[in-house]
Parts: C-alpha cells; sequence; structure tokens
C-alpha cells in the first residue's frame, strides 16, 4: 500500500483556545524524553526552546537552586 502524504490547507495561526492548551505528563516520562532528546541534539528543541513550561514552586525552587549548585562547581 502506498503511503500519501497529506497536506494541511488551513490557518497557520492558532486560536486563543488552542494556544493555551495544556497537558499534563509525569516528571519521570518528560525528563526521560527531554534528555533522549538533548542527547541526539534534535531539532525540535530549537523549536519549542522559548515555549514556557508550568512546573509547581516547590519543584521550581529545587530546579532553581540545583543550578545555583551546578554553576558554582563548573
Amino acid at each position: 500500500m502506498r503511503t500519501r502524504l497529506k497536506l494541511f490547507v488551513g490557518s497557520d495561526e492558532q486560536t486563543p483556545e488552542e494556544s493555551t492548551q495544556q497537558a499534563s505528563v509525569p516528571l519521570a516520562e518528560f525528563a526521560r524524553v527531554i534528555a533522549d532528546a538533548v542527547e541526539w541534539n534534535r531539532t525540535w528543541l530549537k523549536d519549542f526552546s522559548e515555549e514556557q513550561v508550568v512546573v509547581s514552586q516547590d519543584l521550581h525552587e529545587i530546579i532553581r537552586l540545583y543550578d545555583e549548585i551546578h554553576q558554582v562547581r563548573a
């Protein structure tokens, strides 16, 4: 069976509803996928490099502190 290319001919503009959609994913799964993408230098990481990621306040504090400690040692 031949594969067919499907072209999207709709608008490239996102509606406000589409741009605010969110999804929840376990941190372990997120970290595994991101770590693999970083290791293999996947192009899509650059595409999303300006995206905001929402995390809980306590996780944000841990990430910030870890980053500060890691920068001191580097």
